[in-house]
């Protein structure tokens, strides 16, 4: 898979293997079809590299965290930013939801 111009942090599946995210330094996810190796969505909003990426249980959403110390919720239809959790006070290595 090409699209990323930094350094990859982390990668994940969708429930059911559909789509795949990735996070990376260069501050973006992006939602993959693993079949075609093609990127279907690029999310932007973070302002620091992205580390890490999870999908929420029924596949509608997912999480990232970053090193600008937010985490965000994204809408995997659409891409859009749902919500942008803030108060950490380093940088957010690890996002996921709970099953």
């Amino acid at each position: 898979l090409t699209g990323h111009t930094a350094e990859l942090r982390g990668i994940a599946y969708s429930p059911g293997g559909s789509l795949l995210v990735t996070s990376s330094d260069d501050r973006t996810a992006r939602l993959w079809d693993p079949k075609a190796g093609e990127c279907v969505r690029v999310l932007h909003g973070h302002s620091s590299p992205v580390w890490s990426a999870g999908f929420s249980p029924d596949g509608s959403s997912l999480v990232t965290g970053s090193i600008d110390e937010t985490a965000k919720v994204w809408a995997v239809d659409g891409g859009a930013c749902r919500a942008t959790l803030e108060g950490h006070t380093a940088a957010v290595s690890s996002a996921a939801y709970s099953p």
